[in-house]
């Protein structure tokens, strides 16, 4: 029969960890990075589902009013303000999408093969 002996966590929780990671010391100079200033939020990561729901909004209306807003936010339980983040960056990105496909499609009729796309 086997004892009834008190389990050991730590070695449980060390013969089931797979590999051990040493993270490395960042080099002085990365430490003398600035911070985020005070007011800066961090970046939002957001999930495949907020990102896929908020272009499937997007592509019906690149422009929402307060309360489609404010709907959106509670669905996906994000703050309203990122949203009107998100699809300001979203509109910024269009736009740069069509001048870089119309000077694709000009340098295409005008028959340039090295078109400058900067």
């Amino acid at each position: 029969f086997p004892t009834t002996k008190q389990p050991n966590y730590r070695q449980f929780l060390d013969d089931i960890t797979v590999t051990k990671v040493k993270i490395p010391k960042l080099p002085k100079s990365y430490e003398a990075l600035p911070k985020l200033s005070p007011g800066m939020n961090e970046r939002t990561v957001y999930t495949p589902f907020q990102t896929e729901r908020l272009e499937l909004s997007f592509s019906t209306n690149p422009f929402l009013t307060k309360d489609q807003r404010e709907k959106l936010s509670k669905e996906l339980s994000i703050h309203a303000g990122r949203i009107k983040v998100w699809y300001q960056n979203r509109r910024a990105r269009k736009r740069r999408e069509e001048v870089l496909k119309e000077k694709i499609e000009t340098a295409a009729r005008t028959g340039c093969t090295t078109a400058s796309i900067d």
